[in-house]
């Protein structure tokens, strides 16, 4: 995706489609480093192949940190299951 301004560019929703905001904000949130990563529903706008994509770059930055990833979806469970 190239944008016009670059990394300048505003960010508005004719730029970006829900699932580009989506993983926009997902990187956003790994790459500040936090002890403690809250995700809540974060492949919910993403097709199958991006999710499975998503989920294997979690578990590589979740290491020495603690990651909740809250999902409805079976599939996305990652690591150790707590149901509620």
């Amino acid at each position: 995706m190239s944008l016009e301004n670059g990394y300048d560019t505003p960010c508005s929703d004719e730029i970006f489609s829900q699932g580009q905001w989506q993983l926009l904000s997902i990187a956003r949130a790994a790459a500040a480093k936090p002890k403690l990563l809250l995700l809540d529903e974060i492949t919910a706008n993403l097709d199958a192949q991006t999710e499975k994509e998503v989920l294997q770059a979690l578990m590589r930055v979740s290491e020495n940190r603690t990651v909740i990833s809250i999902s409805h979806r079976v599939n996305a469970t990652t690591g150790r299951v707590i149901q509620i």
